[in-house]
């Protein structure tokens, strides 16, 4: 019974303690600190610089259609999943789905993308996942 009644004790003491600390530094800390978990719903989204026109000039450019893929005649879309860290760079650049013979091609041209808009959260630039599909058409 001695035990318990310590364990209460010691338990509302360390409760009391916490409870005692000062809320308005918190909120600083919370609003400046870069959070470190990846976000997946946000106040904006991460983008390609220059937005949806930009990324259509980059693919016309840089996605090369596979020679293989086109003897065959394969069509379809790669989705590619991201992280976009808080300055802009990829991270964690994994196929989800779409044809295996034009999986390494949409993996390279994601790879070879500048660094993008980062996704904004509270205010500040956060780390985002994101789902990028590349479609292949003949």
């Amino acid at each position: 019974m001695k035990i318990l009644c310590c364990f209460f004790i010691q338990t509302f003491l360390l409760g009391s303690l916490y409870a005692q600390e000062n809320p308005a530094n918190d909120s600083v800390q919370k609003i400046t600190a870069k959070p470190a978990h990846v976000f997946t719903k946000l106040q904006r989204e991460s983008e390609f610089p220059g937005g949806q026109t930009a990324w259509v000039q980059f693919l016309s450019v840089h996605l090369v259609y596979p020679a293989k893929a086109i003897r065959k005649k394969v069509e379809g879309t790669v989705l590619i999943g991201f992280i976009v860290e808080m300055d802009g760079s990829l991270s964690e650049i994994k196929v989800i789905s779409g044809p295996e013979l034009l999986q390494d091609a949409a993996l390279k041209v994601i790879k070879e993308s500048p660094h993008w808009v980062p996704s904004i959260q509270n205010g500040i630039e956060v780390k985002s996942y994101k789902k990028q599909p590349i479609i292949f058409h003949l």
